[in-house]
């Protein structure tokens, strides 16, 4: 697939300061229903439903999956997490596994959306407090030193400049894990990039995921497994690509279409969206930016080097590849590190 020229990264207005928070909470429930919604015979599950199974699939199934307890840094609204934890552990449950636990994060939290979302779904958490993905607590990594997360940043790495993404890429490995792109391993075919070690670990008993005030985390306690780093993902619904272009043009038709249905006790998302068109102009506008923000996995290989790389020696495995999330042009593409395997 082409790709449209280097890296830009020109502003979204739905990250503006200036924008009125009423209309980013609007613009950010549009996003979350992008995740979750299903075109009938254009989609054959929706994006969020794709990740669990990426997820599922690429970490080496439930005896993997369950090693991590999964937080969102950039969630948003919600994104597509409640989603994928709900489909993830409907499908744990099912093949006689024990259900993970997943939290909500983010620098600005959404607690009424997520409050909302977490009486949905029992292993659903969420941080109160702002959390910095290029600082995060102590807290949301386990009070012991090997406890196991798995960060997940949906739609959102394209969001950081170079400078923050590489801090963020720092903090994950300075944080016992991180996007392990060392460069004699790596093979962007979608392909584990070095053996995967077999481990013969037994995890000790779970252990609260817990952080003190102000990142207090709700609802539920985070159970973690006693393993050793914590490991990283990043999905993308867009590129830098004519075909992906293509594909945000239609989400304003798209969201015309299904307000109504969506969005019916929301006054707010129907005259921004019928009468004063700002929600459909900004989720297109902001879609084509993300689009040119968007990185490869070899830039963001680049960036992990040029701050500071991974230490050798470690067992990561880096794989990358791309889904069909809509016929016949629209995919998702995914970046995810492990350190020490999969079984």
């Amino acid at each position: 697939m082409p790709i449209l020229g280097p890296r830009r990264h020109w502003f979204e207005i739905n990250d503006q300061p200036w924008f009125p928070p009423f209309l980013r909470s609007c613009v950010q429930s549009c996003l979350t229903l992008a995740w979750t919604f299903r075109i009938p015979y254009f989609q054959p599950s929706s994006p969020a439903a794709l990740v669990a199974s990426t997820l599922h699939r690429v970490l080496g199934g439930p005896q993997n999956v369950t090693k991590y307890s999964y937080v969102d840094f950039c969630a948003g609204a919600g994104g597509p997490t409640p989603e994928v934890e709900r489909i993830m552990n409907a499908r744990l449950r099912a093949e006689g596994h024990e259900p993970v636990m997943f939290a909500l994060t983010d620098l600005h939290p959404h607690i009424e959306a997520w409050t909302a979302a977490a009486k949905k779904g029992d292993r659903l958490t969420f941080c109160t407090g702002s959390v910095d993905a290029a600082n995060a607590p102590k807290g949301l990594l386990g009070d012991e030193p090997d406890s196991k997360v798995f960060r997940l940043f949906n739609l959102a790495f394209h969001h950081f400049d170079d400078e923050l993404a590489g801090r963020i890429l720092r903090n994950s490995v300075d944080t016992a894990g991180g996007f392990g792109f060392v460069s004699p391993f790596l093979s962007w075919s979608g392909l584990p990039l070095n053996p995967m070690p077999t481990s013969d670990y037994n995890p000790p008993p779970t252990s609260f995921l817990y952080s003190s005030h102000p990142t207090s985390c709700l609802h539920l306690p985070i159970y973690i497994t006693h393993l050793l780093t914590a490991e990283n993902s990043i999905f993308e619904l867009q590129s830098r690509s004519p075909a992906s272009l293509l594909t945000i043009t239609l989400l304003g038709p798209l969201l015309f279409a299904l307000t109504p249905f969506y969005f019916s006790h929301s006054p707010l998302h129907f005259l921004f969206t019928y009468i004063i068109p700002i929600i459909p102009f900004v989720v297109v506008f902001d879609g084509y930016v993300s689009c040119m923000r968007t990185r490869t996995p070899e830039e963001v290989l680049s960036l992990l080097e040029k701050n500071g790389g991974l230490p050798e020696g470690e067992g990561w495995v880096v794989r990358s590849g791309s889904e069909m999330h809509t016929w016949p042009m629209g995919y998702m593409s995914w970046v995810i590190a492990v350190k020490g395997g999969r079984e």
